[in-house]
């Protein structure tokens, strides 16, 4: 049967050219080798010559001189006509390659072309095959009773029951895939709202902890700030009362001095005047020595009250000067604590100033105390606090503090007055 197939395009004539394309390149190839290995040979005996040239008499070496330039001509004549070979046979080849790419080509595209139509002769013997098998089942359904034809037919029905159940099958299989899949999806979005929910509430909660900690050093800062002026006011001040009241003592003393060496020296006069005379005693003598005695009295308990007043002023001095250095070392802690909870902050620990206290106002004959630290408490040993120390806040001091000279109390919160009015007062 006819088909109707077109025979495709012979393909010897390439095949043969491309065989004797080949064949002259490899014989050209041979060629150049043998020319190579023969000029290799040549320069072999040239480099022999030398060496016989070297140890042979002058005869010798001219007439092997004209042999080898004679023999030199004519390799060089042969070299010549082997370069130009070689240079033929180079464009020859080159040649003979563009034949041979292009045959390859033109037989890729043929043997495209021949399976194409291997390809379509298939297709059409299967249709041809398929036409065949349809003519013979309708002949068989012909010859066929019609209970076979019906068996046939309930054969069929019933796998189409059994595809029919295996396709509801499948069916109902996907629909649960898919509602599982549906509930998954729903699970997933939710965790994914939580999770942004979550992580919105985790940034407010950083944005507000940042917004916290910047305040905290602000305030840091400040308090920072502010004490170092409250340290700088206090020493100031108590270094200025310190040395007002030791000058005051130092004249007091000196004043008392001088009344004791008057009265001694009055009553020594007095004795001596009883001693020379024997009479007794003028009543204007006695009462000026008993008013010279009442008036040394006076001055040393002016004295004694003053140096109590002085211990006692030195005592909140003391005291104010320990809880000064105890909310130092607090406000150490707390920038530590904030430096170990903001790494990032910057802040140095410990960068708070450390209190030196000054010197202080002792009695005399009494030796000043020795600090072996800057961080120790300054407290004296011939001063006596009652009670414990309270710890630093709003009203914890409740002792007031007292002016040495007119006795007027002060709050702890207005020690600044307190100050100001201890200058006046000793200066009056």
């Amino acid at each position: 049967m006819d088909i109707g197939i077109k025979k495709p395009v012979s393909t010897d004539y390439y095949e043969i050219k491309l065989v004797f394309d080949t064949k002259v390149v490899e014989c050209l190839k041979n060629q150049l080798l043998e020319a190579n290995e023969q000029l290799s040979a040549s320069l072999t005996k040239t480099k022999e010559l030398e060496t016989l040239l070297q140890s042979s008499d002058d005869d010798a070496k001219t007439a092997k001189i004209v042999h080898l330039e004679d023999a030199c001509q004519r390799r060089n004549k042969d070299l010549q006509e082997c370069s130009e070979m070689c240079r033929v046979l180079n464009a020859e080849t080159k040649r003979l390659q563009e034949d041979l790419s292009a045959s390859q080509n033109q037989l890729g595209k043929v043997s495209q072309e021949l399976n194409t139509w291997k390809e379509k002769a298939q297709n059409l013997e299967s249709k041809v095959l398929d036409v065949s098998m349809q003519k013979m089942a309708v002949q068989k359904e012909s010859n066929l009773s019609l209970a076979d034809r019906l068996k046939i037919a309930e054969g069929q029905v019933e796998q189409l029951d059994k595809e029919n159940s295996r396709l509801t099958d499948q069916l109902r299989e996907v629909i649960g895939m898919n509602t599982r899949w549906q509930r998954y999806n729903e699970q997933r979005e939710v965790h994914v709202l939580k999770l942004t929910k979550t992580n919105q509430h985790q940034q407010s909660k950083i944005t507000v902890l940042e917004q916290q900690k910047r305040d905290l050093e602000q305030s840091i800062n400040g308090l920072n700030v502010m004490l170092q002026k409250l340290k700088d006011e206090q020493r100031k001040n108590t270094d200025a009362a310190i040395l007002a009241l030791e000058h005051q003592v130092a004249q007091r003393e000196d004043r008392i001095s001088e009344l004791v060496e008057e009265l001694s020296a009055l009553k020594m006069y007095i004795q001596g005047g009883e001693n020379e005379s024997g009479l007794p005693q003028r009543a204007e003598d006695k009462e000026r020595i008993q008013l010279l005695e009442q008036q040394a009295k006076t001055y040393k308990d002016d004295f004694e009250q003053e140096r109590r007043d002085r211990e006692r002023l030195q005592s909140n001095v003391d005291i104010l000067r320990h809880r000064l250095h105890s909310t130092s070392r607090k406000l150490a802690a707390l920038e530590q604590e904030n430096t170990y909870t903001t790494p990032n902050v910057g802040l140095k620990t410990g960068s708070a100033p450390v209190y030196q206290p000054p010197r202080g106002l002792v009695a005399r004959g009494i030796a000043r105390p020795r600090y072996t630290s800057d961080e120790d408490t300054y407290l004296t040993s011939n001063v006596e606090i009652d009670g414990q120390d309270e710890p630093d806040g709003q009203g914890s001091n409740t002792e007031p503090l007292q002016c040495p000279r007119c006795a007027q109390e002060f709050s702890v919160a207005n020690h600044c007055s307190f100050m100001t009015h201890v200058g006046i007062c000793l200066d009056q």
